[in-house]
C-alpha cells in the first residue's frame, strides 16, 4: 500500500496532467458534464456555473474517440494536446480534429484553465 503512495509523490507534472485531462475527456464523452466540470480551476467554477459549461461541451457526447496526445510543462503551466474524432452530419466517415488546452497548478493540484 505504502509504495502505491509513494509513487504518487514523484508523479511527474507531465503525467499527473495526463492523467486528469484524460479522465476529464472521458467523463465529457460519456455525458458526465459534472465530473469534468471538477476539473475545472476553483475560480471558474465560483464564477461561472456547470450549465455554462455544460454549454460548451454538448457535442463532446458524441465524439467516437478522445486520448491525450501531448503535454508539455513549464513550472506551473502545463500545454495540452488532446486528439478528438466525431462524426458529423455532413460528412461521411469521422472527422479528425485536436483540442488544446492550458492546465494550471494551484495548492500542488492541477486545473483546467478556462476563461
Amino acid at each position: 500500500m505504502l509504495v502505491g503512495c509513494a509513487s504518487n509523490l514523484t508523479k511527474t507534472p507531465e503525467l499527473a496532467v495526463s492523467d486528469r485531462a484524460q479522465t476529464r475527456v472521458d467523463a465529457l464523452m460519456m455525458g458526465d458534464y459534472e465530473k469534468a466540470y471538477k476539473f475545472t480551476t476553483p475560480g471558474y467554477r465560483s464564477s461561472f456555473p456547470l450549465n455554462r459549461y455544460k454549454s460548451s461541451y454538448l457535442g463532446a457526447s458524441g465524439w467516437t474517440f478522445a486520448k491525450v496526445n501531448n503535454v508539455q510543462c513549464d513550472e506551473s503551466v502545463c500545454n495540452v494536446t488532446i486528439d478528438i474524432r466525431y462524426k458529423s452530419a455532413y460528412a461521411s466517415g469521422e472527422i479528425a480534429s485536436q483540442l488544446t488546452e492550458k492546465w494550471i497548478s494551484i495548492d500542488d493540484k492541477w486545473w483546467l484553465y478556462l476563461k
